[in-house]
């Protein structure tokens, strides 16, 4: 051997992914078995826990979590599960789950923006996604109205340069 060989990690021939995916789906299900609140829905408990949904009608595949709160409303978190995860307009699995999470929140029947919530589930986050592009969510999730939005991704002090970035390759990828 000439030490030039390249050798497959051990992440990607042990099935890294698909064992964090694996973790999380129990996350979710030691949450239902527990009646615990679940993330993003504080006031809610899981009622459902789903796998691979794309049978269902969802685009962002990985797991589907339904949930009611006190009132008897129901709930829905689509997951998306990533080992790693890199905003880029170039990047073929940032496009893909860009644009699998935009198609499920324009999807009436099945998501309701008001009730239900999209969530990227990661193995690490960087500085950059949960830093740079998780305050651009945060703006998005303060904010009342698109205008409102539009006045803090444009307003000075709110979001850097590396966030308006992110609003960019977002627009352009959906």
């Amino acid at each position: 051997m000439n030490g030039k060989e390249h050798v497959a990690s051990v992440i990607s021939t042990g099935g890294g992914g698909t064992v964090f995916e694996q973790h999380v789906g129990a996350s979710f299900l030691a949450l239902l078995l527990a009646k615990a609140s679940l993330p993003i829905f504080s006031d809610s408990i899981p009622t459902q826990v789903h796998f691979q949904v794309s049978r269902l009608g969802w685009k962002l595949d990985d797991l589907l979590i339904e949930g009611e709160d006190e009132q008897g409303d129901t709930h829905k978190l689509g997951i998306q599960i990533k080992r790693k995860f890199s905003i880029s307009a170039t990047d073929e699995d940032c496009i893909k789950t860009i644009g699998a999470a935009w198609k499920d929140f324009r999807n009436v029947p099945l998501f309701n923006p008001g009730q239900d919530a999209l969530l990227l589930i990661t193995y690490l986050g960087t500085d950059r996604l949960l830093g740079d592009f998780g305050s651009l969510l945060n703006q998005a999730r303060a904010s009342s109205t698109a205008e409102d939005f539009e006045a803090r991704r444009l307003g000075v002090g709110t979001l850097n340069s590396r966030s308006k970035a992110d609003y960019e390759t977002i627009k352009k990828i959906i």
